[in-house]
Order: structure tokens, then C-alpha cells, then sequence
């Protein structure tokens, strides 16, 4: 199956491209790594150098699997591996294949949100679900969904957790574009602020309004006051040039 990369220098693409090289380097490495264990010491597999590798850089992999912190941090990796509770159907084919499997003989061509990927990779029709776990994962992102008040992404974050570089659930790559139904939410929300705002604004446009007018009765009544002064003042004016004569 061909896939074309639309957008492709946009960033996210690009980190996805990215992401997806850094896995295929760690699948060589596990590769190599799988030589290096069957020999008995780190002597012995130096002298086991695979093709497509150079003796300078099989020898500094060597010496890095031998160190005993490496070691140390093997073993809390595979105790930690076997707690994962939640492994998909899949096998070796990579979540983007799926989504564009399901886009096209499923949806008619719609996008396949992060919800509707997360069943179809994790549950199958002969078997049920991979695990309890994972059952228990779509049942509440179902629920969430069903109260309306959040996205699809939102959701998927808050039931897998987040990790940067990967779609927990999902796998590497961009995130699916974001149902009609979530979209319309977002946009529903946006105006709903957007609203509160404007209602803000026009209060604010109220009181400005009610202290300008404040300020100009104040203004026109110092007006007032001026006028009564400078007629005070001509008939002091009036009675001091009338005690001289």
C-alpha cells in the first residue's frame, strides 16, 4: 500500500517523519543488540560483527552493552514492559495504514477520529477486546464523549495519558483531523466566548457613556459657576469704584 504525504514541510509532518526515523534506528539497534546476546561475552561478539555495520562502531556498541549501567537499565525496561496493559491487534501494521484502511472502506472517505481508531485497532469481531484494560479505556472515552464537553483529543489525553513525540493509543504521527461533531463543539464554545465577550464590552461601552455624561454636567456646571464668579467680581468692581468718588 502507497501512501502520498500531504503538507509535507508543514511541522507536525515533519516531527512525525522524524519521530518514525528515530523508530527505524531503534529497531536496527534491537537488531544488533539481538547478535550481541547470543554471544557469551563482549570478546566473542566482537569478533560476531554483522554486515552493514563497521568493526569501529559494532566495537562501541559492544562496550555500551556491556557496561553494567546499561545492563541495570535493561532489566528495569523489561520489568516495566510486561506491565503494559494495553497491546493492539495490529501487529506490525503501522497506525497511519490503518487510519487510511478505515477512512476508505469504512467511513466513505471521512476522517477517523482518535476514538473510532482506538476500537478498530484494539477490539476485532472473533476476538473482543486485546485486554480488560483497553475495553475499559473506550468505555470511558465514550462516556466523556457522550457528556459533550470535550474534544476527541481531549478526551484521549485524559483516558491514555500524553507523551511527547507519540499518540498514546495511536502510535507516531500527526494527529486524525478532528470529527464534524468535535469541530462544531470547538466552534460552538469559540462563539459562546466570543458572546461573553461582546456582552462585556457593551457594559463597559455603558458605564464609559453614563461617566462622560457625569463629567459633562460636572463641565457645565463649572461653566455655571465661572459666569456667577465674573458677575461677582464687576459688581465688586461696581461698589470699589463707587467708595472712591
Amino acid at each position: 500500500m502507497q501512501l502520498e504525504v500531504e503538507d509535507i514541510e508543514e511541522e507536525p509532518v515533519q516531527d512525525s517523519i522524524n519521530e518514525l526515523l528515530q523508530r527505524q534506528c531503534k529497531q536496527q539497534r534491537h537488531r544488533l543488540k539481538q547478535i550481541f546476546l547470543k554471544c557469551r561475552d563482549a570478546e566473542e561478539a566482537r569478533t560476531k560483527k554483522p554486515s552493514g555495520v563497521s568493526q569501529q562502531n559494532w566495537d562501541i556498541l559492544v562496550d555500551y552493552w556491556s557496561d553494567d549501567k546499561t545492563v541495570h537499565v535493561a532489566e528495569v525496561n523489561t520489568v516495566n514492559r510486561q506491565k503494559i496493559k494495553a497491546m493492539h491487534r495490529q501487529g506490525r501494521k503501522a497506525f497511519v495504514v490503518l487510519r487510511e484502511e478505515v477512512k476508505k472502506t469504512e467511513l466513505n472517505g471521512e476522517e477517523c477520529d482518535r476514538i473510532t481508531l482506538y476500537k478498530r485497532a484494539y477490539y476485532s469481531e472473533a476476538k473482543g477486546w486485546q485486554s480488560e484494560h483497553s475495553e475499559a479505556n473506550y468505555n470511558k472515552m465514550q462516556e466523556l464523549q457522550a457528556e459533550g464537553k470535550m474534544t476527541v483529543d481531549e478526551i484521549c489525553n485524559t483516558v491514555l495519558g500524553e507523551k511527547p513525540g507519540y499518540i498514546s493509543g495511536l502510535g507516531h504521527g500527526p494527529k486524525p483531523i478532528a470529527s464534524s461533531n468535535s469541530t462544531n463543539r470547538r466552534l460552538e464554545a469559540a462563539l459562546k466566548q466570543v458572546e461573553t465577550e461582546k456582552n462585556g464590552w457593551k457594559s463597559e461601552c455603558v458605564s464609559l457613556r453614563t461617566e462622560v455624561g457625569l463629567l459633562r454636567e460636572e463641565v457645565s456646571g463649572m461653566g455655571i459657576l465661572k459666569a456667577e464668579l465674573a458677575d461677582v467680581k464687576e459688581l465688586l468692581g461696581v461698589i470699589l469704584r463707587g467708595q472712591k468718588v
